[in-house]
């Protein structure tokens, strides 16, 4: 366990694959983390279980590997092929940075904002 990390430059120059592992109680409910985000930011493709609107931002055999709660199987399988195609795992982090670029931007956050206000 590393506890915060200031220096994601750094961090990220060092790991290849994001594994996300929220099995904690209250996970279900907790959002995209900021460590899917910045994984996107740094190319770095990202294996995580499917809670919580995940999915919106990992998408299976695109941006990454966005697994069904509880399936270690296919867990497993999923940080294994990435493991073995380094090409692969370049294609879906650059996808994950797109990804994340075009959901997070300062305009498509206000205009979500906006469109949940006109409701």
């Amino acid at each position: 366990f590393l506890g915060g990390v200031r220096d994601l430059t750094g961090y990220f120059k060092e790991v290849d694959i994001l594994v996300n592992t929220p099995h904690c109680v209250g996970d279900h409910g907790a959002g995209v983390g900021n460590n899917i985000l910045e994984a996107g930011l740094y190319d770095t493709p990202v294996v995580t279980y499917n809670m919580a609107g995940i999915s919106e931002m990992v998408i299976t055999g695109q941006t990454g590997y966005c697994i069904p709660f509880g399936d270690d199987k296919a867990f497993i399988e999923a940080v294994d092929t990435l493991i073995k195609h380094p090409e692969l795992r370049g294609q879906m982090g650059k996808a994950l940075h797109k990804h994340v670029e075009t959901l997070c931007s300062d305009d498509e956050i206000y205009r979500t904002t906006m469109a949940a206000y006109e409701m």
